[in-house]
């Protein structure tokens, strides 16, 4: 970084995060020598702060954070921005593109938590074991195994790459579809089904633009098998809530494991759905949540301090402005 006053500004920040959280990323801060100020108010508030022209920042977002409304003035003085989360639909494509500076985002901190959650809820639904107190000499028991089931998932990120990985070897097929690939962007996720035996779960790990909203509508909805599982931890849009509501309401043998809603807090037309379950954008959270971000963010810092070139290569694949040209972002 140039030898300019420094600063980091947390641009927002989400009620998860615990009461000690910015004072604790206050103190890594300054570890790095830098100012720290908790959203832009408080550095405008700031009487420490000197003229703007010589000023540098780090800036901090979250899916809270509407970039177009940070000031010109500060952007053309940030070297680096950290987005430490894995939803990245706030950022237009517009904007990452016309950034001078790297843009990081944070898919690993909540990908082994996301990853635990999908495959907890997999396997409650197909492979919960039963208390059993005494000794059944029968030992008969009609087992869904996943070995005679067929799993599409959506999104070959580091999550879908890691359910992949978990899932292969117990499945019949497992199946994933990037939408944002060229070669699925032309024949569609419909015409993959078509191809295939009916999916009998459907985990959802990709994101969320306008060429993916409802990806799962009422025809991809009708091609699975009607008994199907859907888990959708990653953005509510991503399905035609209306159909799929439709659907559970006719097949009670089907089930949803929704943790995301195209509108937050739960519609009303699903809470008296018993074959679905519903949980409060909770996927990605866990106990050390919070320290994971810090480490993250200090990984970061530490890299693009220390040596330019290595910090390109080491964190090219988190780089927002490769989601373009995946057309993640538009």
């Amino acid at each position: 970084m140039p030898q300019l006053t420094k600063n980091l500004i947390r641009l927002d920040a989400s009620s998860y995060h615990g009461p000690s959280f910015v004072g604790d990323e206050e103190a890594l801060a300054r570890e790095f020598g830098l100012s720290y100020f908790f959203k832009l108010g408080q550095f405008d508030a700031s009487q420490n702060a000197k003229e703007l022209e010589d000023q540098s920042f780090v800036l901090i977002s979250n899916t809270h954070t509407i970039p177009a409304q940070i000031p010109k003035e500060i952007l053309k003085r940030t070297e680096l921005w950290i987005h430490s989360n894995s939803g990245y639909d706030n950022f237009e494509a517009s904007f990452v593109e016309s950034a001078p500076f790297p843009i990081i985002t944070g898919n690993p901190i909540r990908c082994a938590a996301v990853t635990e959650y999908i495959l907890a809820q997999v396997l409650e639904n197909f492979g919960l074991i039963n208390h059993q107190a005494k000794w059944d000499k029968s030992r008969l028991w009609d087992r869904p195994l996943l070995k005679k089931k067929n799993i599409l998932i959506c999104g070959e990120g580091l999550i879908g790459t890691a359910l992949r990985e978990c899932l292969t070897p117990l499945s019949h097929q497992v199946t994933t579809f990037d939408p944002f690939k060229k070669e699925n962007q032309s024949r569609g996720l419909a015409e993959l089904l078509k191809e295939f035996p009916p999916v009998d779960i459907l985990l959802l790990a990709c994101s969320l633009n306008s060429t993916s909203k409802n990806l799962i509508d009422e025809n991809i909805i009708n091609l699975l098998n009607k008994d199907f599982l859907l888990v959708n931890a990653a953005r509510g849009s991503l399905v035609d809530e209306k159909a799929l509501f439709s659907h559970l309401s006719e097949h009670k043998s089907a089930r949803a494991i929704l943790d995301v809603f195209a509108s937050e807090p739960t519609p009303e037309d699903f809470i008296d759905l018993k074959n679905l379950k519903r949980t409060s954008h909770i996927a990605g959270v866990s106990k050390n949540l919070d320290r994971d971000i810090l480490d993250f963010e200090r990984e970061v810092i530490t890299s693009f301090v220390t040596n330019k070139e290595k910090f390109n290569r080491d964190y090219e694949s988190l780089f927002l402005s490769n989601r373009i040209s995946k057309k993640e972002l538009i």
